[in-house]
């Protein structure tokens, strides 16, 4: 093997290392079980940055609901509280990735919290996610 190709081949592994070794562009959490709260951990690094959120709920026993209805609470890494509520639709028991939030931006930088409190008695759940993306703001 010539010194040519060996050198080739070794700066073709150390661009695969560099590239696994950068910072992944999103994250993604998955808590199983049926709860009264799901409590989820986004850190946020950048304000100016553009985030798309989805949401998952995986259901043990359906019983003919179209969907279930979600408070949902952000507390903020200054202690402050947003609440909102959503309908969150049911497609299936293994669940489907839901739209929650495109392009959102956070005001504060630093570890945002996302607590999720399910609000249909008739579903069981066997455990609810959440994946926030980093996105470039265009569609």
């Amino acid at each position: 093997m010539s010194v040519q190709l060996r050198r080739n081949s070794l700066l073709g592994v150390l661009l695969l290392l560099l590239c696994a070794c950068t910072r992944p562009d999103g994250t993604a959490e998955f808590l199983r079980g049926d709860r009264k709260e799901y409590d989820f951990k986004l850190a946020v690094d950048d304000s100016d940055a553009l985030y798309d959120i989805a949401l998952v709920a995986k259901v043990d026993r359906l019983s003919g609901e179209k969907g279930m209805g979600l408070e949902i609470r952000w507390y903020s890494p200054d202690n402050q509280i947003y609440i909102e509520k959503v309908w969150l639709p049911l497609e299936g028991r293994d669940g489907k990735l839901q739209p929650y939030r495109d392009g959102m931006r956070f005001r504060k930088e630093g570890d945002w919290h996302i607590r999720i409190y399910p609000r249909n008695s008739e579903v069981k759940l066997a455990g609810m996610g959440v994946v926030m993306k980093s996105c470039d703001g265009t569609r």
